[in-house]
């Protein structure tokens, strides 16, 4: 990442400053830092301008992007599969183990037994504490009650190699999401949650809304490949701003969830930068109202944002402690995970790995439901993306 000054060209000493040095500088040479100086702020202005395209985009509808390195766009028509097979190729009165990680998912557990009613399916959600050991235990023991297929959400790691190679060798099929893997994990089928264009959008929020000027603390979890490796996305989409500055602190998941050391934590951050005056907090499961008390004892003017959507997260956009919530697609997730679910036992292809793109929505206090449920946040999700009709129609015509 480039380094770049402090201080605003244009405004107070720091003008007249360089008006003097151009005056005692051959003339060549105070052309060329003219134009360097007219080229920063062009790049800066163009930065601006794209970041509240994306920001508009993601709160009217949905933006991803193909790759993680490839330019973010709005989803417009649907980006998934264009075949699928039909529900009379499925097999039905299937037992399906549904295994949550740390996050409660209930709702997505219930969303999918509504999507898979047509096939007689039954969804058997099991919670188990955010821990691999904890993950592994309850895959394990989901092996041992023999369901027709398993699905996992939020720790599919090397440390479930074992589990994963006994189902495989029970004829249990398994299919996982969590963020995007570097090396494929060994699930009959596997989704990413894209982390990277999460954190892209948000670095577009904080430009646009800082009018090109966001100096942010970036606090994320600790301890999760997928996080890791996607965290360096949002600095760099940042950097398009040549007068933004980032300041990226990880925090362990206990100590996110430790309401006195989460507020510490901020607390110290931030009065070891008294110029941060954003908060871009990456775990909204997690109970925010430690940050907002962090950021209110500093007696400074600084916005939080939220990432992942979550009934907590979205609660403090609702009462005005957070400007918005860069979501994931909660519900797009699910119905993908349907899809693969019947392509895996139907005997077909899943999707590729890592290929799954979704899309990101940014819920903001104009744009969110009247009362935070998991229902009303459902509709909101559904209504704005193009990913339902497209699904149903696959399931039941097996083309679009």
């Amino acid at each position: 990442m480039s380094k770049v000054s402090n201080g605003r060209a244009g405004h107070g000493p720091e003008r007249a400053a360089t008006r003097r040095a151009v005056r005692l500088v051959p003339l060549g040479l105070a052309i060329a830092t003219a134009a360097v100086v007219a080229s920063s702020a062009g790049a800066s202005t163009n930065a601006v301008g794209q970041a509240r395209s994306i920001t508009a985009a993601a709160e009217k509808g949905y933006v991803t992007s193909q790759t993680p390195s490839s330019p973010l766009f709005a989803v417009k028509k649907f980006p998934g599969p264009k075949t699928a097979p039909t529900n009379a190729q499925v097999p039905h009165n299937k037992n399906i183990t549904f295994i949550a990680a740390g996050v409660p998912l209930q709702y997505a557990a219930t969303l999918q037994q509504r999507l898979t009613a047509p096939l007689g399916w039954h969804i058997n959600y099991v919670q188990t504490p955010g821990t691999p050991v904890a993950f592994a235990n309850g895959f394990q023991q989901a092996i041992a009650q023999h369901p027709g297929a398993i699905e996992l959400a939020g720790l599919p790691d090397a440390t479930v190699v074992p589990q994963i190679n006994a189902a495989r060798a029970a004829k249990i099929k398994t299919v996982a999401t969590a963020g995007p893997q570097l090396v494929h994990p060994g699930f009959d089928a596997y989704l990413s949650v894209r982390f990277d264009a999460i954190d892209r959008v948000a670095a577009n929020l904080a430009i646009s809304d800082s009018n090109g000027s966001a100096n942010v603390l970036f606090a994320i979890p600790s301890g999760y490949t997928e996080v890791d490796q996607n965290a360096p996305a949002f600095s760099k989409a940042l950097a398009a701003c040549s007068k933004c500055k980032n300041t990226t602190k990880q925090y362990s998941i206990p100590d996110f969830l430790n309401p006195v050391t989460l507020q510490s934590n901020i607390t110290a951050a931030l009065n070891a930068n008294p110029k941060i005056n954003y908060v871009v907090d990456a775990f909204d499961q997690a109970p925010s109202q430690p940050v907002v008390n962090a950021i209110r004892k500093t007696g400074r003017k600084i916005k939080l944002i939220l990432l992942n959507g979550s009934l907590t997260g979205l609660s403090m956009v609702a009462n005005g402690s957070a400007i918005a919530d860069v979501s994931v697609a909660s519900n797009w997730i699910e119905y993908a995970e349907a899809d693969d679910l019947r392509r895996v036992l139907a005997g077909k292809p899943p999707l590729p790995f890592n290929g799954w793109i979704g899309g990101t929505h940014v819920f903001t206090k104009a744009n969110l439901p009247a009362t935070i449920t998991d229902a009303s946040v459902a509709r909101a999700l559904d209504a704005v993306g193009p990913y339902k009709a497209a699904y149903q129609k696959l399931w039941t015509k097996g083309h679009l």
